[in-house]
């Protein structure tokens, strides 16, 4: 009998985000090197990725996050000065 996972683990919470940022599970397929049936394992909490899987994918999340930081920054700085 497979354990399941029944909360959702960093590792989907991860893939999610990856999902949204890239638009698209094949996107992700692709930057991650891996099948469809593993996307669905690790979605489903059957298996977690492995580490080099997680690692990128946490790369996407932090990379999307630091140019959303910064256009958000540089917007700040733009709106300061026009006062």
């Amino acid at each position: 009998m497979i354990d399941v996972l029944t909360k959702t683990s960093t590792s989907t919470r991860l893939l999610e985000l990856a999902t949204t940022i890239l638009g698209s599970e094949a996107e992700v397929r692709k930057a991650l090197q891996c099948t469809e049936a593993d996307i669905a394992s690790w979605r489903n909490g059957v298996t977690e990725p492995p580490w080099t899987a997680f690692e990128r994918m946490l790369d996407i999340v932090l990379e999307y996050q630091a140019k959303d930081v910064a256009a958000k920054l540089d917007a700040l700085r733009k709106a300061r000065e026009v006062k």
